[in-house]
């Protein structure tokens, strides 16, 4: 199979968060070119919910991954050279309007970019099913130092 040096792949539900659709998340691992792959957890959405971060840690012990999560809640300290050591993260969902209030109060997004231009072949990011206040269904995506929602 062909890959893309740099992808971003955004879906709008399902994988390890429902419990479903492991073919889903096991199409996003085989995106990345690595016998060994880091992959990095941001529950931000969900206010760093325990409850997910265990679903993570719970679907992907069994292979050969490096697995680690930040809790962007509770602290940013760090964040960048954290997100530049992964080759893969997936941003979970929750509510989207306060996730992209933090992003943009500590300036992440541009963290985000630096990470994806920088790392070559290695930085893709995966967003599961967010929702607003409204609770309408949302895909969330970063890219070109903008953040795109699609309702």
């Amino acid at each position: 199979m062909v890959r893309n040096k740099k992808k971003i792949i955004a879906i709008g539900g399902g994988g390890f968060t429902h419990r479903s659709d492991k073919d889903l998340d096991d199409y996003v691992i085989n995106q990345v070119n690595k016998s060994i792959i880091e992959i990095g957890f941001l529950a931000t959405a969900s206010n760093d919910d325990q409850v997910r971060i265990d679903l993570f840690y719970n679907r992907f012990k069994s292979q050969n991954l490096k697995l680690s999560h930040f809790n962007l809640c509770s602290k940013v300290d760090g964040f960048a050279n954290w997100v530049l050591k992964k080759d893969l993260i997936y941003i979970g969902g929750g509510n989207t309007f306060n996730m992209i209030d933090l992003w943009k109060k500590y300036n992440l997004v541009n963290i985000f970019k630096n990470a994806y231009e920088k790392n070559e072949g290695k930085l893709i990011f995966f967003v599961y099913e967010s929702k607003f206040y409204n609770q309408n269904k949302v895909e969330v995506c970063v890219m070109n130092n903008t953040i795109l929602v699609r309702s």
